[in-house]
């Protein structure tokens, strides 16, 4: 189960997230409060903060889980081929 800290940081990762998107829809150079599209922008932050949401749970389910074990590198002159060099 996840504790509290988990929720904090994801929390303020996907309002982060969120914040960064709106800014990029707007421009960033002119920021005119009037002639926003409100509906498009809070569309695209609600989607990034949900990607970072999305993101945040598979690092937490994968840090839960044990790792595989990393394939065993190739010895001597061998190419992972398993055909020898002939150089």
């Amino acid at each position: 189960m996840a504790n509290l800290d988990w929720f904090k940081t994801t929390g303020l990762t996907a309002a982060q997230s969120a914040a960064h998107a709106f800014l990029g829809v707007q421009g960033g150079d002119l920021f005119n409060f009037f002639s926003i599209d409100w509906q498009g922008a809070l569309g695209i932050a609600g989607g990034a903060a949900l990607a970072a949401v999305l993101n945040e749970v598979i690092k937490y389910r994968g840090a839960s889980e044990p790792a595989a074990p990393a394939p065993e590198p190739p010895h001597g002159n061998e190419r992972p081929s398993g055909k020898a060099n002939a150089s």
